[in-house]
């Protein structure tokens, strides 16, 4: 079977919670799709792949590849910022090719099945991790409904939801292939923070343990792939004349002793690159620290959020103020450059003085990079539910967008003590705060390859102006 897997445009993203600079800043391949073209490959399905939303394609010109290709099924990925944009892609793709089949999924088709399952532009919803159930789906109807549900999928038939929301059963990653990415486009991929590139996205592992108050998918199972095997995927990437890795993983540090025995097989195996990995900053034994550098770890991302222990304790970190300075500390004393993940418009900042003191945390802490969002509870979040039960927080808009996402939509923040326009406000002077200092430019500026550097640093600039 033929079939074209879309990353959708960016033309019509809703209201996101970051400036411009930081979603310019950084734009990673979709890997949730490359591996999904490459299983899809493997069951002897003609799989291709287009990415429009790292691109400047629109949603005619993706309808436009899949009528250029004659495929039979048409497949897109979504988060919930990106649904307007999957919607248009999938219009004009029936348009262009009546009858075609169009399924969708990813994080919104995950947390919102029947809603998704019930658009008028899409046939199937897919839940979760799809490695299994596309395959199957697609072995037992041929690109038409099946007669009877199946795991991991939801669709209408005569106006009746065919399906129930839980995801099918995982494929163990290690008995999946390595993702698909003969038709990336490299040149289209890269973050302000890389000293070279082409740039990879690498999944170690997938769920993460923790249960923190505004996270969509908290506790989820972990599962976690061989050291050997991510070791064998980098050295292919290498040999690919990749340079960068990004690790998707959650936490990369879940399982300390695994984390460890990644960085020692890379080490042994000498491969020419340098990644970045999401952290917890409370499973930093010195055995790790002590590897990360010479196996070519050059950033860290640490989910700090807050600066104080009553608001670490609201979005359930479970870590103090302390641990987040001594992390910082400790990561930057192993060479690794430390970014610090800081939240906006939480339950306990009730005036402007506690959003600015939590950028002075920032700036105390010292990580070398800084990336500040304003909370946005996502209806599958704790949080949420606290805020609508609290009445802080109008369920009615998000049922509005998820049963017919339109681009007027602004995902509802926390308003409790501060309004939307002060959070914003305050989002753009956290970020002049934090990188309008010498120490700041002067860093980014040594580790920057110098083609480069002013050309970013002035972008960044310009934009934090506006």
């Amino acid at each position: 079977m033929k079939i074209l897997l879309v990353n959708p445009p960016s033309t019509h993203t809703i209201s996101a919670e970051i400036p411009e600079v930081v979603r310019e800043g950084g734009k990673m391949p979709p890997l949730g799709l490359l591996y999904l073209q490459a299983v899809l490959r493997r069951a002897d399905h003609e799989a291709h792949f287009l990415d429009a939303g790292n691109s400047t394609l629109t949603a005619a010109e993706a309808a436009h590849e899949a009528s250029r290709l004659q495929v039979q099924a048409v497949g897109l990925t979504a988060t919930s910022y990106q649904m307007v944009d999957a919607r248009e892609t999938l219009r004009a793709v029936r348009e262009a090719m009546p009858g075609v089949f169009c399924f969708l999924g990813g994080p919104h088709a995950s947390m919102f099945p029947r809603q998704t399952a019930r658009l008028p532009e899409v046939d199937a919803a897919f839940i979760g991790e799809s490695e299994r159930s596309l395959p199957r789906f697609l072995a037992a109807s041929n690109g038409a409904l099946p007669k009877g549900p199946m795991p991991g999928v939801m669709f209408t038939r005569d106006g009746q939801l065919i399906g129930d929301d839980r995801p099918d059963e995982p494929v163990p990653l290690d008995q999946l292939p390595f993702p698909e990415r003969g038709d990336l486009k490299r040149n289209l991929y890269g973050d302000v923070a890389v000293e070279r590139g082409p740039l990879a996205t690498v999944s170690t592992g997938r769920g993460c343990p923790f249960n923190c108050t505004f996270c969509s998918t908290p506790g989820e199972p972990v599962r976690l792939r061989n050291p050997e095997q991510v070791a064998d995927e980098l050295e292919e990437l290498a040999g690919q004349g990749y340079r960068d890795v990004y690790f998707v993983d959650d936490t990369f540090n879940i399982d300390t002793r695994r984390a460890q025995a990644i960085c020692e097989e890379l080490i042994r195996r000498r491969l020419n690159l340098t990644w970045t990995c999401r952290a917890r900053l409370d499973r930093l034994p010195p055995e790790l620290l002590a590897v990360l550098y010479p196996a070519g770890c050059r950033r860290m991302q640490l989910g700090v959020e807050a600066s104080t222990s009553e608001g670490m304790a609201v979005l359930g970190k479970k870590i103090t103020p302390v641990q987040a300075a001594e992390a910082v500390r400790r990561v930057r004393g192993a060479k690794v450059a430390p970014a610090a993940y800081f939240l906006l418009g939480t339950p306990v900042q009730r005036t402007v003085r506690d959003l600015r003191r939590t950028v002075v945390f920032a700036i105390d802490i010292d990580p070398d990079y800084a990336v500040f969002n304003v909370l946005t509870p996502y209806p599958t979040t704790e949080l949420y539910r606290q805020g609508v039960e609290r009445g802080v927080l109008d369920a009615q808009r998000w049922e509005k967008f998820v049963n017919a996402p339109e681009a007027d939509f602004h995902p509802p923040v926390w308003t409790e003590f501060l309004s939307p326009e002060v959070l914003y406000r305050e989002l753009v002077r956290a970020y002049r705060r934090f990188y309008y200092r010498p120490r700041v430019v002067g860093r980014q500026i040594q580790r920057l390859d110098r083609r480069n550097a002013w050309t970013i640093l002035k972008r960044a600039l310009q934009i934090l102006k506006r």
